[in-house]
């Protein structure tokens, strides 16, 4: 789609002429400026005007669109939609170049992608207009995102993503799937087996885990040491 904007391309009608003292300054409606000095009263919002040589010369043009100014050859994106500036002897034109999908404030290219909140969006064209589709999607956990049958281990604890489907929606939701022990090297140790456990600033010998419901127990010669509460996931 191509919009024609009906601006002319007319001279500057104002009072010019150089400064005889300074044959390369200009003066303008009684105001003297320096060679290569911006003319803020000349021009439109996307004209922009210099002096040169004792004349006022166009330095940059452009079409203004709903309030913005786009630089002749140059391109604007609006809600989703890239606009370009051409200029003839007619005028200046805009031109649509582009249109992509506007999802919750941000732009997908067509056949391009957004990754947001651990789901990957694409958009597509189609005969109605624009359709945005999840291409993907994963576990947000832990400020981390863990694809779908992917693994996550933090503290000894193995955490699954898993995906749900119905009718309506996907859901992907992370469950704890392997528990271990943390020994004093912060090495991944099986329940049951013996190790070494650091309990109130001193290194403890012959200790072990147990998997309960709600915690993992700490034993240290026999005696419970220490109890971390088991994840609810």
């Amino acid at each position: 789609m191509t919009l024609v904007v009906l601006v002319s391309l007319c001279a500057v009608l104002t009072l010019s002429y150089a400064n005889p003292l300074n044959p390369r300054s200009c003066v303008i409606d009684g105001k003297t400026f320096k060679n290569g000095e911006i003319i803020p009263f000349l021009g439109s919002k996307c004209d922009t005007y210099n002096c040169v040589d004792g004349h006022p010369s166009l330095l940059k043009e452009g079409c203004n669109w709903q309030g913005e100014c786009i630089p002749v050859k140059g391109t604007l994106v609006k809600n989703c939609k890239t606009y370009t500036c051409s200029k003839s002897t007619k005028g200046f034109t805009i031109s649509l170049l582009k249109i992509g999908c506007n999802w919750q404030g941000e732009c997908i290219p067509v056949k391009g992608t957004l990754v947001k909140n651990c789901k990957t969006y694409t958009c597509s064209k189609t005969r109605e207009g624009r359709s945005i589709s999840l291409l993907e999607i994963g576990c947000d956990f832990k400020n981390k995102c863990t694809p779908v049958k992917g693994t996550l281990v933090e503290d000894c604890i193995t955490y699954t993503c898993f995906l749900y489907e119905n009718r309506d929606e996907r859901i992907a939701n992370m469950s704890s799937t392997k528990i271990m022990c943390e020994d004093k090297d912060g090495i991944c140790r099986n329940p049951g087996t013996k190790f070494k456990l650091v309990v109130n600033d001193k290194i403890s010998d012959n200790c072990t885990c147990e998997i309960k419901e709600n915690s993992i127990d700490y034993k240290c010669n026999g005696d419970t040491c220490l109890r971390r509460e088991k994840p609810s996931v």
